[in-house]
């Protein structure tokens, strides 16, 4: 069996010596911090803004307020220093759970998600808005009023942008070399799904579901998961859309269904 040190290693990290000598992980040191974040973009955003800047200012003004609503909650976990927040620039939103320490993470990381959930899940059920983004996390970070910078920022944005859908992937290994692995307790989380990537059908990794009833039901009233699934079937169907944009459509369709899916029959 691994010690802490070996096991450190294997993941690429340094162990931390403890003032007793004892060997520890990093997000288990007393004085960590971590930060989840979640980068995403607002698909269609470009298009409206040369066609209909009245429907872009609309779709940057409603993810602010959703953004805003669920930054305004305190997290129940992890710890007292622990603050959502967020960041929007043009079409971008970055939504956080900053000074994380090692009190109940692996709650405090379930409520990030619940909380990633409700802001996708609303922007597509009340105000037909698709996000695109991806989930990591950071033991190095600074937050302030108009800036957020972790060093695992630019592959969030890497991610995000090779995906061919509206949907929301996981960076399951900085997470958890920030905060160490994690087991939640239901399907908020669907691992090896096939994800599509521009260019190539080829990407399996893990991703958000956003059509837990939890999530569904704290973003208030809206479409059921099957309305909005149809609604994007009829998206599908409008004169002019680009066969680019139906394939993303079509993708998130798949996505939305596995995630009901997988409530029913688990994995």
């Amino acid at each position: 069996m691994l010690n802490v040190r070996d096991m450190c290693a294997h993941l690429g990290i340094a162990a931390i010596q403890l003032a007793s000598g004892e060997w520890t992980y990093p997000w288990a040191h007393p004085k960590a911090r971590f930060c989840f974040f979640l980068y995403a973009d607002i698909l269609g955003f470009s298009n409206a803004l040369s066609g209909d800047i009245v429907r872009a200012a609309t779709m940057i003004r409603s993810v602010q307020k959703i953004a805003q609503k669920l930054s305004a909650a305190r997290p129940v976990a992890g710890g007292k220093t622990a603050k959502f927040g967020y960041q929007l620039a043009i079409d971008t939103v970055i939504f956080y759970l900053q000074n994380v320490r090692d009190v109940k993470i692996a709650q405090a990381y379930d409520e990030f998600l619940e909380k990633c959930g409700i802001l996708y899940w609303t922007a597509l059920s009340k105000h037909d808005i698709m996000l695109r983004g991806a989930i990591s996390a950071a033991r190095d970070f600074i937050v302030g009023s108009e800036m957020f910078v972790a060093p695992t920022l630019p592959l969030c944005y890497d991610i995000e942008k090779m995906q061919d859908w509206a949907g929301i992937g996981i960076d399951t290994h900085n997470i958890t070399l920030a905060a160490g692995p994690m087991g939640l307790t239901d399907h908020i989380i669907i691992p090896s799904y096939t994800i599509p990537i521009k260019g190539s059908p080829i990407g399996v990794g893990y991703i958000l579901n956003p059509t837990m009833p939890r999530v569904t039901r704290a973003s208030g009233r809206g479409l059921s998961v099957s309305k909005v699934i149809d609604k994007l079937r009829v998206n599908i169907e409008k004169d002019g859309l680009p066969d680019g944009a139906k394939v993303k459509i079509q993708n998130t369709i798949k996505y939305l269904e596995w995630g009901q899916l997988m409530q029913t029959v688990g994995w």
